[in-house]
C-alpha cells in the first residue's frame, strides 16, 4: 500500500519535472531565434536566412513545442529529428541550405544562439 502511494508520488513529481523542463526547452528554443535574428553579424539581403531560423522541442520524440517552421527549414528539422526517438530534445536550425557556408565564413548565423542556449541548459541542469 506504502509503496502504491509512492510511486503514485515519484510519478507526480517526474511528471512536473518534465513540464517544467520543457517549458524551459521552449524558452531556449524561442531565445535562440531571437538571438540570431538579433545578433546575425551578415548582411541578409534577402531576409530568408534571418526568417529560417526554427526550434522544436521533442519529448521521447513527440513535437511539444515549434518555433518559426515554414518551407526552408521543415526537411532538415524532419531529418534532425529521426536521430532523437528518445528524452528531451531541443533542436535549433538556420533553414537555408547555405547557412553553413555563411557561418564557415566567419559570420555568426546560429553559433551565439547555439553558444547562449548551452550556457542557459548548463546553469539550469549542469553539465
Amino acid at each position: 500500500m506504502i509503496e502504491g502511494k509512492l510511486n503514485i508520488a515519484f510519478d507526480r513529481i517526474k511528471e512536473q519535472y518534465i513540464k517544467a523542463a520543457t517549458q524551459k526547452f521552449i524558452e531556449v528554443g524561442e531565445r535562440c531565434i531571437t538571438e540570431s535574428r538579433d545578433n546575425g553579424s551578415y548582411t541578409d539581403r534577402t531576409g530568408n536566412l534571418r526568417s529560417s531560423v526554427a526550434y522544436v522541442v521533442l519529448l521521447d520524440g513527440v513535437v511539444q513545442s515549434q518555433g518559426n517552421i515554414n518551407k526552408h527549414n521543415k526537411e532538415q528539422i524532419e531529418k534532425i529529428k529521426a536521430k532523437y526517438p528518445k528524452g528531451l530534445v531541443l533542436i535549433v536550425v538556420a533553414g537555408m541550405n547555405y547557412a553553413a557556408y555563411v557561418e564557415a565564413k566567419g559570420y555568426n548565423v546560429l553559433s551565439s544562439a547555439e553558444l547562449m542556449a548551452e550556457n542557459i541548459l548548463k546553469q539550469l541542469y549542469g553539465s
